[in-house]
């Protein structure tokens, strides 16, 4: 996992856990990040999506 992944991940467990500060959004309950990286030929060559409920 790459260090945008990770700050993905690191943006989506405080704000379900309420420790977002100013970025928080009230009453989250899910949260939703998707990554891609590397290429082939005109696309991106993986993509993770991470889903994670409180």
């Amino acid at each position: 996992m790459g260090a945008t992944g990770l700050a993905q991940i690191y943006e989506l467990v405080t704000q379900l856990r309420g420790e977002a500060g100013d970025s928080q959004v009230e009453g989250a309950r899910v949260a939703l990040a998707e990554n891609g990286g590397g290429f082939h030929g005109y696309e991106e060559a993986v993509a993770v999506i991470t889903l994670l409920q409180r």
